[in-house]
């Protein structure tokens, strides 16, 4: 038909022309039915190509029938061909204008240009078969041609302008290209024609892209030498449309209504109504969602959908488009501030990251623009920056990095660095050498020769820029052939221009930085090439600025000179890095630098600067480089200042005073920028001001290590291990602590009967708070107490280790009390009183014995490193160590213990004599196989007290020091393990060998887990005093080797029960646990193994089974995170049966008893030193424990040693409960030290160590707050900048509690503008929260204010910490909750929530709202980890509490205030809700089940929240994902469509709540299936609801994103032709576009809708007939159809136009389905 229609219109037209004897109107009439048969064979082939050759074809494919396929592609191609011949005929050969009708022609044209080319020309290239196009291509050019005489064309649009654009691109044939261009020439080439007066015939964003893509496609093609003179054309076009352009007065006065909007809905339309708008933040949201489309990337993964990769067709056309827009930005005149090149190369580098083998087509393009702004008659106005970004864009990856590209780029910019060419550009492209480089090191070489070149040139301009490239080479590290560049480096030193040689020695320092060269060999050579002495300060200040500035880098790139192997050995020292001379030479001058500046009058900026590299460099430096010594700074007082002072101490103060000097020049420098000096004064201020507070914080934390507790003076410091800790480490339960005995109790125990036993117990009862508190107490009257307890401590003496641990650390308690009674006293008497309190312990002597050396040790133990006691602290040294000449002890293992406890409080300053004490306890080892007792407790203080100091990690010699005395001891330790086994084991002598080295070999871990420890010669007192003393070592190990403490572990863990090995259990576990080396299933599982070990030793009567068993039960539940009653209640049970049982030994029964204080607390000498309850312990345990412990200890019918065990388990009991109060009496201490003036004494509150630079901070600090509570203004810039280094330069230690009031006294003298001190007084508050507390600080302060502030309603909050500051406090959250009450825990939650709350309403920012989300985040997934090792613990009912509180009113506030209709979320909503959703993820089922808000009806405002969460709630529900999603599409569906209401607010946000859910819905579905189901549901709930709703909508964009799912488009059955006619609504596809979407106007949103319901009828039809449901789709959307035709009379003009968009997306859906035609 086809065939014979076209035969027969061509004989008409032959005869017409041919004959000529017709009338003319009898001629007219005949080609106008010609012309109208014409443009009927043109509509008709468009339909058939969009019904047949796009989905029939599909189904023929999918059959196998590709022979049918490939002839209708035949036909569509002779159709289209004789209709070209045709049209041609006619307008060739019809010459008499009366005769030809070029209307019907026109349209025809049309059709076949802006629908059939582009369509059937990527469909035919889809196959092998070669059809000649280039035939259709030139009849089509010379029938456009010939029209253009007669009429005005209406393909004159970007939109035809991107198809063909996108048509050439992808062809290969230059002839072909030439005619297709050549097409595009004609078509737009009538903008510029005489008929078009005025440009203001064509809508100004139509000329802006189409002058875009013709230029983009002149440079694409013009390499091409047989497209050059076409490519030229279009260039000299596309320029000439793009400066024409100009805004017209009807498109200013162009209504914005969105419910009226032009009916254009085309991605290019869109774009370009933004930039008509100047609106940059259309422009960037585009972009921003192109990318995202592109890239398939977004910052959180909220769904699972993944995007297809671009076809070759969609890479083109979506550089086309970029490359329009860089080409309209940079050549049109009224281009604005909404579109830069920065943003265009943006989006084109992000494309050709995925698509590098574009870049080639990139290249000219961009040389374009350089030409461009480097022709002065182009009258481009933003040259210089359009020419340095285009520069930077052709140096960078997204081109260089393929080959041909990098290959245009090079033959390009090398020709601009030859002579003669302009000094500004050759420099400009000298300077991004570096970059390409980086980009493709290939190009090395040939960048290397060019800087070579330009390095020598006459010009100084170039030698800068090449020196400064060569620098940039060295930064990057992208230098080959170093050797050779060191010439070129060394002759530039001495250049005439500064700032080559200032360059040179940048590049200098990057090469030391980069290791290229030796710091030492650079500075020698420096101080030659130069013609200067580093150590000579006055000539080198002369130096020019630049050069002296340049030097000055260079000087801070010193590192530590590692030690020759082979002189290591010879000597035999340690590999510890040193100083060397020239590093030390490099350090002096920058001090000496500093100095020469304070004392010479010069330029403020010009010092400024120069500073400002003095102190940059002094940053990059550790203490040891800098000179500080570790030992020395220990020794010094800190108030010997004077001249024969040690260098190292002289270097500490210099440090010092340039640290605070640095704030008060930085000061001035912004005063002088207030005044106007310098316009870059302020920034050179806040770079020293960055770099002081570098050096503050490498200062402070080089005294934090070496004095630790002891860099503050005046507070109770304690000793980190030993006596009563005055730290709440946890919040322990009151009605469990209230059961236990009061010290009354214990005390009448000990009046009535005075024994050892009772004794011991009083001891432990001496720091109880009540009548014989220590604080109540006098001094004196402490002393004459605990002498009567030692005293009665000889009368029966305690064998077993156990009970000698409990007994000697009851010393150490009695003597921690007794210095803490001291401390009480007035600072004047305080050494005397000391003093006497040491007489009189000396004077026991004559009726306690060796007990009376033993407290004199446990003194010393208990003092504080305070240097004026010191001297007290050597005598009792010396009277101990001197004991063993003078006969003072008994027995050698008292004396071996003293001198143990000596050891230890001389291993806090890590002095060398403890290396000869443990020589002399070793020994004693040696000679004494029994008791031996003191010998391995004491090495337990020893290793703990080694390891409390600081960190053990690290080369400071300290440290390697206390390391490698711990691994001795260690070694020691299981030496004599080794010796009490049967026979000498060699797993344990390996692993000896490998403690003593620090290091575990591979298969150790292995072999201890497989040892067999089950034969020992006999357990004995010294097998379990060896185990009671390793149980103190576990966590010294870990800090050192945490797999050789696993090994150590295991292998203890392999002893036999009854051997003493619960001892250890509760310490190495505890350890592993912390460490990771074992997980909660390993404590479960020995909790279970204690449990069957110890009801088989009941049934079997085995005493020393049943002890070891029912000690490591009671001390391991403590331990466990999951719910372990049933064991407590065993042990409980156990140990009322042992003790009531006479049918168990006395050593059963003692054992018992302290099993019983176990599964309290603490037990002290065995668990730790340290008597403590546990956290969670219970009021019937402690009340069970309590009474039969009572019951025993008054049962005279009972073995005296179980009745003492019993009294001793009383005494202990007592001090956990008096240790607890004493750490809430102490936190009231502080509160009441709070309460002063308004003008707050820091002195009063903490004190620093007399000469640290923590004093100088400290009084620096009062100072400026004295200032501020003046209100004096006229430095408040300066002040607040000093007050914010020094804030932030505490952040890194951890500060008494009570400091907290300064916090608080700096955000009350602040005013609200001051934002930069609030923060930085918040930022220190929060830091302050987090678990390092130091040792005898209460931090309840710094809790208690941030609960205050969490308390305060909005409006009083912000004004005291400003409104930049909440985030920082919601964000802490997990830190706070963790040291609250659980009872407040939920309050300040809500609080904190409700504030970042009224955030988002008051001050429109989110900020403080996802910082809350984060912290809420990181809590739940702390406690899924279920570490109890953690120090950060949260309870139970506080977590359910938080999940309660997520899945109720958050959620409900979040449907609110983070929903697309609320302008503040527009931006960040994503960032919120994927917080939201990882933590509804994390939340168990149980609870998420228990909500009545996410099961609440569906409603408008939180139906977008429902949306974003249905994926995960059905997940976790385990009901089916289409079950949720259906509820909520049919709630969308159901929504009609709202009307034209004069642009009511309410109305704009239903309708943008609506579509933004449809997208975050979108992406969702799972399965073709679902995807099935849940297009009939729309289709269903259409056909009951009408067209006027938003199923339409819906139904699009779920089908665009299922069409451009990666699922999709891995079927094979989907490789077909693809539909090429769209709107391009499939570049805004992207899996977050629910985010990005709000951040357009509603408008723009519609716009997309109808793009994707645009092209939604093709897509539908092919997926339908892959789904088999063709015809159960098109008998609806027909039914809908003539239902929405019978609407048309009745629908108002303000929704015809939806109307119709409807109708027709449903009428070409039937079309493409069964090929009816409609309407």
């Amino acid at each position: 038909l086809v065939r014979e229609t076209l035969w027969g219109c061509s004989n008409v037209i032959h005869n017409v022309n041919g004959t000529g004897n017709e009338p003319i109107d009898s001629q007219k009439d005949v080609v106008s039915c010609i012309a109208s048969m014409i443009q009927y064979l043109s509509a008709a082939l468009s339909t058939y190509i969009r019904q047949v050759v796009c989905v029939y074809c599909a189904q023929l494919i999918r059959n196998k029938a590709e022979e049918e396929a490939l002839k209708v592609l035949e036909l569509s191609y002779e159709w289209l061909r004789g209709v070209c011949r045709l049209t041609q005929t006619i307008l060739t050969k019809i010459i008499d204008p009366q005769i030809i009708t070029t209307n019907p022609l026109a349209e025809g044209i049309d059709a076949i240009v802006t629908t059939i080319l582009p369509q059937l020309s990527s469909s035919l290239s889809s196959y092998p078969i070669d059809f000649d196009l280039a035939g259709i291509y030139s009849s089509l050019l010379s029938c456009i041609t010939s029209l253009k005489r007669h009429e005005k064309l209406m393909m004159v649009n970007g939109t035809v302008a991107i198809r063909l654009g996108t048509l050439a691109l992808n062809l290969q044939d230059n002839t072909e290209i030439v005619l297709v261009c050549g097409v595009m020439l004609s078509i737009f080439g009538l903008i510029d024609t005489t008929l078009c007066d005025t440009i203001e015939d064509f809508e100004a964003e139509d000329l802006f892209m189409i002058g875009g893509i013709l230029c983009s496609l002149g440079c694409v093609f013009s390499p091409r030498p047989m497209c050059a003179e076409t490519s030229s054309r279009m260039k000299l076009l596309g320029a000439s449309l793009l400066r024409r352009i100009g805004m017209s007065p009807h498109d200013e006065e162009r209504n914005d209504d969105f419910f009226s909007h032009g009916g254009k809905p085309h991605l290019l339309n869109m774009i370009a109504a933004s930039l008509r708008k100047n609106d940059f933040s259309r422009v960037e949201g585009f972009a921003g969602i192109i990318l995202s489309s592109i890239c398939n990337e977004q910052s959180v993964h909220m769904f699972d959908w993944e995007r297809r990769e671009l076809s070759l067709a969609d890479q083109s056309t979506g550089l086309l488009l970029g490359l329009s827009l860089l080409h309209g930005c940079v050549t049109s005149k009224s281009n604005t501030n909404a579109l830069q090149p920065r943003q265009v190369y943006s989006f084109i580098g992000s494309l050709l990251n995925l698509y590098p083998r574009m870049a080639s087509r990139t290249v000219p393009s961009i040389i374009h623009v350089l030409r461009t702004c480097m022709d002065p008659s182009a009258g481009y106005d933003c040259i210089e920056s359009t020419l340095l970004v285009s520069l930077e864009f052709l140096a960078s990856e997204s081109i260089i990095s393929d080959p041909h590209g990098a290959h245009l780029v090079w033959k390009y910019v090398s020709s601009l660095t030859n002579d003669g060419v302009p000094t500004a550009v050759r420099s400009s492209v000298i300077r991004i050498l570096a970059k390409m480089c980086g980009s493709n090191k290939k190009l090395f070489r040939r960048i290397r020769d060019v800087i070579g070149r330009s390095m020598v040139s006459r010009d100084p301009f170039i030698r800068i820029a090449a020196t400064a490239t060569l620098a940039d080479l060295a930064k990057f590290d992208l230098l080959r052939d170093v050797e050779e560049i060191i010439g070129w480096v060394q002759s530039r030193l001495q250049d005439e221009e500064p700032a080559v040689a200032h360059f040179a020695l940048v590049a200098l320092k990057y090469l030391v930085v980069n290791e290229e060269l030796e710091f030492d060999l650079v500075i020698r050579v420096l101080e030659k090439r130069l013609g200067v002495d580093l150590c000579d300060t006055p000539t080198i200040m002369k130096l020019d600025s630049l050069i002296l500035e340049g030097l000055l880098m260079l000087l801070g790139t010193g590192r530590l000179e590692e030690i020759d192997g082979e002189s290591e050995s010879e000597e035999g020292t340690d590999n510890v890095p040193i100083v060397s001379p020239e590093l030390s030479k490099a350090v002096s001058l920058l001090l000496d630098c500093h100095h020469y500046l304070q004392n010479v009058d010069k330029d403020i900026y010009s010092n400024a600067v120069i500073r400002r590299r003095i102190y940059a460099s002094l940053t990059e430096y550790t203490p040891q480089i800098l000179g500080l010594d570790p030992d020395i700074m220990r020794d010094w007082d800190g108030l010997n200042d004077s001249k024969d002072t040690l260098p190292e101490i002289t270097r500490f103060l210099a440090l010092k005073s340039i640290s605070v000097h640095g704030l008060d020049f930085a000061a001035q420098l912004l005063k002088s920028h207030d005044v106007g000096t310098c316009s870059n004064t302020k920034d050179v201020a806040k770079d020293i001001l960055h770099s002081v507070s570098k050096l503050f914080r490498t200062l402070l934390l080089f005294e934090d290590e070496v004095h630790g507790s002891f860099l503050f003076r005046g507070l109770s410091i304690r000793n980190p291990k030993v006596g009563p800790s005055l730290t709440n480490e946890g919040r322990v339960s009151k009605a469990g602590i209230s059961q236990l005995p009061d010290a009354v109790d214990v005390k009448n125990m000990f009046e009535e009967d005075p024994r050892s036993a009772s004794a011991i117990a009083f001891l432990y009862a001496m720091g109880s708070t009540g009548s014989n508190s220590s604080t109540s107490q006098p001094t004196s009257e402490l002393v004459l107490q605990i002498s009567e307890c030692f005293y009665d401590l000889l009368n029966e003496p305690l064998v077993d280790p156990a009970f000698q641990a409990v007994q000697t650390c009851s010393m150490m308690y009695s003597m921690d009390v007794l210095w803490a009674s001291m401390e009480q006293a007035e600072e004047s008497t305080k050494h005397t009183l000391f003093n006497q309190v040491v007489s009189d312990v000396e004077g026991w002597a004559s009726n306690s014995g060796e007990y009376a050396y033993v407290a004199l040790a446990a003194l010393a133990l208990a003092v504080d490193d305070d240097p004026q006691l010191w001297s007290f602290i050597t005598k009792i040294q010396n009277t101990i160590l001197g004991g063993s000449d003078n006969y003072l002890f008994a027995s050698e293992d008292a004396m071996v213990l003293c001198v143990g406890m000596v050891a230890a409080k001389l291993s806090r300053t890590a002095d060398a004599r403890v290396s000869d004490l443990i020589d002399f306890i070793q020994l004693s080892l040696s000679d004494n196989s029994k008791a031996c007792f003191g010998a391995f407790f004491g090495m337990g203080l020893m290793v703990k007290n080694l390891a409390s100091r600081s960190e053990l990690s690290g080369s400071n010699p300290s440290k390697v020091w206390r390391r490698r005395t711990i691994q001795r001891l260690l070694g020691i330790f299981m030496t004599e393990f080794d010796a009490c086994l049967s026979e000498s084991n060699s797993t344990v002598r390996e692993l000896v060998d490998c403690l003593k080295m620090g290091e575990s070999s591979d298969d150790l871990l292995c072999m201890c887990e497989e040892i067999d420890l089950s034969i020992l010669v006999g357990v004995d007192q010294k097998f379990k005093s060896i185990l009671i003393g390793l149980a103190h070592t576990f966590f010294a190990l870990s800090a050192i080797n945490v797999k050789l403490m696993k090994c150590v572990a295991c292998t203890l863990i392999k002893l036999p029960w009854g051997s003493g090995k619960g001892f250890i259990m509760h310490n190495a576990y505890k350890a592993c646990l912390d460490a990771e080396m074992f997980q909660q299933e390993d404590l479960s599982n020995a909790i279970l193994d204690c449990t069957d070990v110890l009801r088989k030793a009941i049934a079997d009567g085995s005493d020393m089974i049943c002890s070891d068993a029912l000690f490591a039960l009671a001390s391991l539940c403590s331990l466990s995170t999951a719910n372990v009653q049933t064991e407590t209640s065993l042990v409980v049970e156990t140990i009322q049966k042992v003790l009531s049982d006479v049918s168990f030994g006395n050593d059963c029964k003692s054992i018992s008893a302290l099993a019983g204080c176990a599964i309290v607390g603490q037990v002290p000498g065995l668990t730790s030193f340290t008597p403590l309850a546990h956290q969670l312990v219970k009021k019937e345990v402690s009340l069970s424990v309590v009474k039969v412990l009572n019951e025993t200890a008054s049962n005279d019918s009972e073995e005296l040693k179980c009745r003492d065990s019993a009294t001793i388990g009383l005494g202990v009991l007592c001090a956990m409960k008096s240790s607890i109060r004493r750490v809430r009496k102490n936190r009231l201490v502080f509160e009441k030290t709070k309460q002063i003036d308004r003008g707050v004494d820091i002195e009063a509150i903490i004190q620093a160590r007399d000469g640290s630079v923590l004093e100088s901070i400290l009084h620096e600090i009062q100072a400026l707050l004295r200032m501020k509570s003046q209100h004096s203004h006229e430095d408040a810039a300066a002040t607040n900048n000093k007050l914010s280094v020094l804030f932030s330069s505490l952040e890194l230690i951890a500060m008494p509690g009570s400091f907290s009031r300064v916090i608080e006294m700096a955000l009350s003298t602040t005013s609200r503008n001051d934002a930069e001190v609030k923060t930085s007084s918040v930022s220190l508050l929060v830091s302050q929260l987090k678990s390092r507390r130091r040792i005898g600080f209460d931090g309840r302060g710094f809790v208690d204010l941030s609960t205050r502030l969490a308390k305060m309603p909005y409006q009083e909050l912000t004004d005291l910490i400003g409104i930049g500051s909440l985030p920082i406090i919601t964000k802490a959250i997990p830190d706070l909750l963790n040291q609250l009450p659980t009872s407040v825990c939920e309050g300040v939650l809500k609080n904190l929530w409700t504030l970042s709350q009224d955030e988002i309403i008051r001050n429109s920012s989110i900020s403080s709202t996802e910082a809350f989300l984060l912290g809420l985040k990181k809590i739940m997934l702390d406690a899924v980890k279920n570490d109890p090792g953690s120090k950060q613990t949260i309870s139970p009912a506080v977590l359910r509490a938080l999940q309660k509180a997520t899945i109720g009113y958050i959620f409900s506030d979040l449907c609110k205030n983070a929903s697309p209709s609320n302008p503040v979320c527009m931006l960040n909503s994503e960032n919120i809700w994927s917080s939201y959703i990882r933590c509804l993820e994390i939340i168990p089922v149980a609870v998420i089940s228990e909500s009545d808000v996410l099961k609440s009806e569906i409603n408008l405002g939180n139906i977008y929240g429902i949306a974003l969460c249905a994926r995960v709630l059905s997940s976790m529900s385990g009901s089916s994902a289409s079950n949720r999603t259906r509820k909520i599409e049919t709630f969308i569906a159901c929504q009609n469509y709202p009307g034209n209401s004069n642009n009511d607010i309410r109305v704009i946000d239903q309708i943008r709540a609506v579509l933004v859910t449809s997208l975050a819905i979108a992406p969702q579905p799972q399965s073709e299936t679902e995807m099935k189901e849940s297009v009939m549901n729309i289709f269903e709930i259409m056909l009951v609801q009408g067209v006027k709703t938003f199923g339409l909508e819906l139904l699009a964009i779920k089908v665009a994103f299922w069409w451009e799912s990666l699922h999709v488009n891995e079927q094979s059955s989907i490789n077909v032709p693809v539909q090429r006619v769209t709107k391009l609504s499939s570049f805004l596809i992207a899996k977050n576009i629910c985010f990005q979407f709000q951040s357009l106007p509603c408008d723009v949103l519609i716009q997309f809708y109808d793009a994707c319901i645009a092209d939604l009828p093709f897509k539908l039809a092919l997926l339908c007939g892959r789904w088999r449901i063709s015809d159960d789709v098109s008998n609806r959307a027909k039914r809908i159809c003539n239902d929405g035709i019978r609407l048309r009379a009745t629908t108002p003009k303000s929704e015809a136009r939806r109307l119709e968009n409807s109708l027709t997306c449903l009428r070409d859906i039937v079309q493409f389905m069964t090929g009816e035609m409609l309407f």
